[in-house]
């Protein structure tokens, strides 16, 4: 199913606008990489997806069903997958249990089970590490972890936030050429990639955000090739009303 989030502004309860007017689309199949520097409103974005934030204007849908302002886990139940950035796997449960909590959403025991199953036969290193608790582990293991509890209720899109994140570079190349493998089975992912060059050498297109709005919109390969990227992590991108503004001055 395609995800389309229209024009949509989004804030967290304590709090203002993060998210400015946000138009984005991911359809089935596709990796979509969020690009832009820090406080660009990335990470909100899939927040306000997740249902997280507060949408104070616009829409979300996932293909017809619309998910704007639905419990977090009505929209996990609809399809939705969230590995959040950080590790964020419970380290004093073992690698089985933090599966079974990915399958939270999933009440028929038997359809667990099969899930379950078929996780671990997608995943074989981690039937290796099932009783390990998952404190214990590796960095780029627990990355696993919590990619795979987020798979386990089978969503049509999954939401990743800065996988590559304190990853060593092979480990890092791995978690990207995983996410690959499951936009190549028809899954549609939406990542937030803080290392442009590592995003989109799996993504198909990219968004680039400031301020929290969309500034630029590309392919991955045009993207790359694009002089603004240069800038955006001095600082000196500009969304298109700042520009406006400085003319006029």
């Amino acid at each position: 199913m395609t995800l389309t989030v229209d024009s949509v502004r989004a804030r967290y309860e304590s709090g203002g606008e993060i998210v400015r007017g946000v138009s984005i689309e991911v359809r089935p199949g596709e990796i979509v990489c969020l690009l832009g520097p820090n406080g660009a409103g990335k990470s909100s974005v899939l927040r306000a997806i997740a249902g997280m934030m507060k949408i104070v204007e616009g829409s979300i849908r996932l293909g017809d069903i619309d998910l704007t302002n639905r419990r977090s886990e009505d929209i996990a139940r609809s399809g939705v997958g969230f590995v959040m950035q950080g590790r964020c796997a419970i380290p004093f449960m073992t690698v089985h249990e933090n599966l079974r909590m990915g399958g939270y959403t999933i009440y028929d025991r038997a359809r667990l089970k099969t899930s379950l199953e078929r996780t671990y036969d997608n995943y074989p290193v981690l039937a290796e590490l099932r009783n390990r608790l998952a404190g214990e582990l590796s960095g780029g293991q627990q990355q696993l972890v919590e990619i795979a509890r987020a798979l386990v209720p089978e969503p049509d899109l999954l939401l990743v936030d800065e996988p590559s994140l304190g990853l060593a570079p092979k480990m890092a190349d791995e978690v990207m050429e995983l996410l690959a493998n499951l936009a190549a089975e028809g899954r549609a992912v939406l990542m937030v990639e803080q290392n442009v060059k590592k995003g989109l050498s799996v993504a198909h297109r990219g968004y680039v955000l400031a301020n929290g709005v969309v500034v630029l919109a590309e392919s991955s390969a045009k993207l790359l090739r694009s002089d603004d990227l240069g800038q955006l992590f001095l600082g000196a991108f500009q969304t298109p009303s700042q520009r406006e503004t400085e003319a006029r001055q």
